[in-house]
């Protein structure tokens, strides 16, 4: 594992507790990292499953609601319930034409 990745990974344990998970930009601060670089290893471990976006949350400097990071282990702690098949299917890749 790269060191922004682990601390991102780290970052993401740290700061999810049962009633929020860190955000894109949070987990960025924490890390210590640059934004840029998050954003790339924050997609590249949401699709290899090291994160899972539990929810969104709508926050004051964007007019979307941004996605809350959590580990796959850390579910539990936000009180939600693993789907085997909803994980097939964000497994999934589109296939190319």
């Amino acid at each position: 594992m790269g060191e922004v990745r682990q601390a991102l990974f780290d970052s993401a344990l740290r700061l999810t507790t049962p009633t929020s998970s860190p955000t894109l930009l949070e987990l960025a601060h924490d890390a210590k990292v640059g934004f840029k670089d998050a954003r790339v290893t924050v997609d590249n471990m949401r699709r290899a499953g090291v994160l899972v976006v539990v929810r969104t949350r709508v926050v004051s400097y964007r007019n979307r609601p941004v996605a809350e990071y959590c580990t796959p282990a850390r579910l539990e702690v936000l009180g939600v319930k693993r789907c085997a098949l909803r994980d097939a299917f964000a497994s999934w890749a589109t296939p190319i034409v």
